[in-house]
């Protein structure tokens, strides 16, 4: 390890001069300035500092997403000691499994009546809500809640579905399972996003539609650029649905753009073909946001064959008056 020494032009010129002390704790002390009010609350011996509300971290993650943190070469280790610590979701499946009067606990209120144990990372009732009722042992959730805040982390709703878990961790109450979690009035859902639609959590397409068809009629933006505009940066809901709904408005749009070069006319006769060069051109608008969006992260499924490039037409030269 190198030290440098950085030294003042006056060190260099005299190295035997002595530097000065300085007491930076006696210093802020002279310095320091106590007004009356602080005064009187520390000759009364008021309590300066308080802490309140420990916080519990509540991990959210799909199903087989956990994280696992390990030191290189450790991997299998720390993956097979993953499997005998449960993460905070799992161990919150597990008691709603073994505590049937916990089911009206949302998974972030569950710290306020639980604690994790240290042995196996298991949710375990608190004590301070243990009650006898005639020489029986139950347990009273009327009783003020401990002074703990759950937190779940943040999640982008770009990383779609387990956005959508988390919304729905955020509502349900007495899950046992991840599938359980999409199982709305015993219908199994195929997608958190599903889930959230049928209970009602997320709001319908109608204004991103109602844009899109405006947009056709009356402005000269690509179509399928406007489309990625909303798609990538106005988050919503399904973005398959204004797709579909105004695809062939879309085609058309792609068709008038390209009426000039006859090459691209003969690439987009055919309504399936044409289809895939507008998700192209979302894609390649895509790129160019923040964070990378990609088709797939929405839901759609890339061109399956690489294409034709699309012969773009000229660029008409305005000439100011």
């Amino acid at each position: 390890m190198e030290v440098h020494t950085h030294k003042s032009k006056d060190d260099r010129a005299d190295g035997d001069r002595k530097v000065p002390t300085i007491d930076e704790i006696q210093t802020y002390q002279d310095a320091l300035h106590i007004s009356a009010s602080e005064a009187a609350w520390r000759l009364f011996s008021f309590p300066a500092v308080e802490h309140h509300s420990s916080i519990e971290r509540l991990e959210v993650y799909s199903e087989g997403k956990h994280k696992v943190y390990f030191e290189k070469g450790n991997e299998e280790v720390a993956a097979l000691k993953s499997e005998n610590k449960p993460t905070e979701l799992i161990a919150w499946f597990e008691a709603n499994k073994k505590f049937s009067n916990a089911h009206h606990i949302r998974y972030i209120e569950f710290p306020k009546y639980y604690t994790r144990s240290t042995a196996n990372r298991q949710w375990k009732r608190r004590e301070k809500y243990k009650v006898k009722i005639s020489a029986k042992l139950t347990y009273d959730f009327k009783i003020p809640p401990h002074s703990v805040v759950g937190r779940m982390y943040n999640i982008s709703p770009r990383e779609r579905e387990r956005y959508f878990h988390r919304t729905l961790l955020l509502h349900r109450t007495g899950m046992t399972s991840f599938k359980e979690m999409s199982k709305i009035d015993g219908k199994q859902f195929s997608s958190y996003r599903k889930a959230c639609c049928a209970l009602g959590l997320l709001s319908d397409d109608a204004e991103w539609m109602r844009c899109l068809l405006d947009a056709f009629a009356s402005t000269f933006e690509p179509l399928n650029s406007f489309f990625a505009t909303i798609t990538g940066l106005c988050e919503p809901s399904d973005p398959g649905a204004p797709w579909d709904k105004n695809l062939m408005n879309i085609i058309e749009d792609l068709r008038r753009r390209h009426i000039g070069v006859p090459e691209a006319v003969k690439l987009l006769q055919h309504d399936q073909d044409a289809a895939q060069y507008a998700l192209q051109e979302v894609q390649d608008v895509l790129k160019d946001m923040k964070g990378n969006p990609t088709l797939e992260s929405f839901g759609f499924q890339v061109p399956a064959i690489e294409l034709q490039e699309l012969p773009q037409p000229p660029e008409k030269n305005v000439e100011s008056a």
